[in-house]
């Protein structure tokens, strides 16, 4: 299986996009970058993969704010 690291594709990607005067900006109603690029790799038959230390620095960068209201207020359906 090949394989390649989402973030270091993700920034040759934004290098690309800026050097050729591209500034990327993500809408709100876009997906998250890391899942299109995740989706691109796998398209090309090649596994996704993270460094363990980035992927506990972006969980750590995401706020939990929604899934903690959910349990507190009862309207949990991931139980």
């Amino acid at each position: 299986m090949q394989t390649y690291d989402l973030h270091k594709f993700l920034g040759e990607v934004r290098d690309i996009l800026e050097r050729d005067g591209i500034r990327p900006q993500r809408g709100d109603d876009q997906p998250l970058p890391e899942v299109a690029a995740g989706m691109l790799l796998r398209a090309y038959g090649v596994e996704p993969v993270m460094n363990p230390v980035d992927g506990l620095r972006n969980s750590m960068d995401k706020p939990w704010v929604d899934e903690d209201e959910s349990r507190s207020s009862g309207t949990d359906t991931s139980r």
